[in-house]
């Protein structure tokens, strides 16, 4: 692994620390507060998708680690998927929290500079 990528590790788990101020020893992480992670990363934040997801890729590879050592119980974290259909003027979210495919429309300005 480059220095590059575990410092990129590094900034990431550090990001998930500053967000449960320290307080909260792994095995109390949940799939919920992974959840409110990912919204206070998008919402509070302000980081792209695509930067959310590389965040909780980290944490997932962290986590499945905890869990295969007996540190956190077992349970399933999925990072969303996107597609861009910028033709069609849509974005479709395949994998979001209750499992229904959302998709969501945009508008013809939108969809334009989205393709640039």
């Amino acid at each position: 692994m480059s220095g590059n990528t575990l410092k990129t590790y590094g900034y990431h788990m550090d990001s998930f620390y500053r967000f449960t101020d320290g307080e909260q020893p792994v095995s109390n992480v949940t799939e919920q507060m992974l959840d409110d992670y990912t919204l206070y990363l998008k919402n509070e934040r302000k980081i792209k998708d695509v930067t959310v997801n590389s965040h909780l890729r980290t944490m997932r590879n962290f986590l499945y680690y905890c869990m295969e050592c007996g540190y956190v119980e077992q349970f399933k974290l999925t990072v969303p998927k996107y597609e861009n259909d910028f033709e069609e003027k849509l974005i479709t979210i395949r994998k979001t929290k209750n499992r229904r495919q959302q998709i969501i429309p945009l508008s013809k300005t939108l969809a334009e500079i989205l393709k640039e």
